[in-house]
């Protein structure tokens, strides 16, 4: 099975990744999408990060009904800062049967030379790039990159936790049972 393995903090999950996940299922030839929660990647600031078990329950929320994704915890227990590298090994090991691909913004792929082991990620995975405004590609990294043209989304997770800090209005970035999980928890306040 080709499996699309969308890396993330998702701190909260909004509509933007999820429009982004079913483009990739849409225009790839990506047969499952794997959301791998990040309890803690080592280029962002751990504290403003809500529990991992928290966020992942909620990806799970929004994805029960959908055959083609899954919120997995793969880094969970593996050591922290989370780095891609060793999840992609870890998997590779787990489904030998399985070809996977990354999927990231083309933001993240901008700092990709900052990453653990970056030439051998890309050296050995295809690598789904999604534009993001104001991120230049640079596609001579690698031949095994495919820029994937989504339509802009200009949703950020550290916005709606601005809304929520500040009791402005965020209900139209989010999943509605995210929405209600998000009110009645009182995540991020």
């Amino acid at each position: 099975m080709h499996v699309a393995l969308y890396f993330g903090s998702f701190n909260p999950f909004h509509l933007g990744h999820y429009a982004i996940a079913k483009t990739i299922l849409d225009r790839t030839t990506c047969q499952a999408l794997w959301y791998i929660v990040s309890p803690h990647n080592p280029l962002k600031d751990k504290k403003e990060l809500l529990d991992a078990s928290k966020r992942l329950a909620l990806i799970q929320e929004v994805i029960m009904d959908d055959n083609q994704m899954i919120a997995s915890d793969i880094e969970f227990n593996m050591p922290q800062p989370s780095y891609t590298y060793n999840t992609m090994l870890a998997l590779s090991k787990a489904h030998p049967s399985h070809t996977f691909s990354i999927v990231m913004g083309g933001d993240s792929f901008a700092a990709i030379t900052k990453w653990k082991n970056y030439k051998e990620l890309l050296r050995n995975y295809d690598v789904i790039v999604y534009k993001r405004e104001g991120a230049l590609i640079n596609q001579t990294l690698s031949s095994r990159l495919k820029v994937l043209d989504v339509p802009l989304i200009n949703i950020s997770a550290t916005a709606i936790r601005q809304c929520i800090k500040q009791k402005k209005h965020y209900r139209h970035l989010v999943p509605d049972n995210i929405w209600i999980a998000l009110q009645q928890s009182k995540y991020y306040h």
